[in-house]
């Protein structure tokens, strides 16, 4: 399945992405290799396998469209319904959706899932959240299990402003030296797009 196909009724801006319905950031519509990555993982798992806020389910479609089960979290239930519509009937067995704010909302069993992925999405929690959402998948990943995880960076272009102030705090030793409290501050032509914390 092409991934146009998968978003061709979203208006998909000049940067490739898609804005997320609830101001959260965007889905990219081409994978990049992580995510590319964690869909042909996913396929061939034998195991459970989660992605954890999914959006339109760039990555989750091309899954559950090889017939591979697949729980699918997004904080936004319009995005689940987005890919629960765009999943085949045949397959609609397999996908399992969960919705909720991950980790608050969401309960993981231990040793259950071989394959856990989330994109641009942990760099929205606060630093304790960060920290127990890691041991939450930490937690719930078999013996030999993998966790595919992208974040955002201060050296994006959007976050410019930001790179003195996190160099600053690198170099006297902060604890979270990319804390951005206020991105209004930062990128206001974006501060509708996002939290203001990231």
């Amino acid at each position: 399945m092409k991934n146009q196909n998968i978003v061709s009724d979203l208006e998909i801006d000049d940067n490739g992405m898609i804005p997320t319905l609830n101001q959260m950031g965007h889905m990219f519509v081409v994978p990049d290799p992580i995510t590319q990555a964690f869909i042909d993982d996913a396929i061939h798992a034998q195991g459970k396998v989660l992605e954890i806020g999914a959006a339109f389910g760039v990555a989750s479609l091309p899954v559950i469209c090889k017939g591979k089960s697949i729980i699918v979290n997004d904080l936004d239930a319009r995005h689940l319904d987005y890919i629960l519509k765009h999943t085949p009937q045949s397959y609609r067995k397999k996908l399992h959706l969960l919705p909720g704010y991950f980790p608050r909302d969401i309960k993981l069993n231990d040793n259950s899932l071989e394959v856990i992925f989330a994109s641009r999405v942990l760099h929205f929690l606060p630093p304790e959240e960060f920290m127990g959402a890691l041991k939450t998948i930490s937690n719930a990943l078999i013996s030999g299990g993998r966790f595919y995880f992208i974040s955002t960076t201060p050296y994006i272009y959007v976050y410019r402003e930001f790179i003195p102030i996190f160099e600053s705090n690198r170099a006297q030793g902060k604890p979270w030296p990319g804390l951005l409290e206020n991105l209004i501050d930062i990128a206001p032509h974006r501060a509708h797009q996002l939290p203001k914390f990231i």
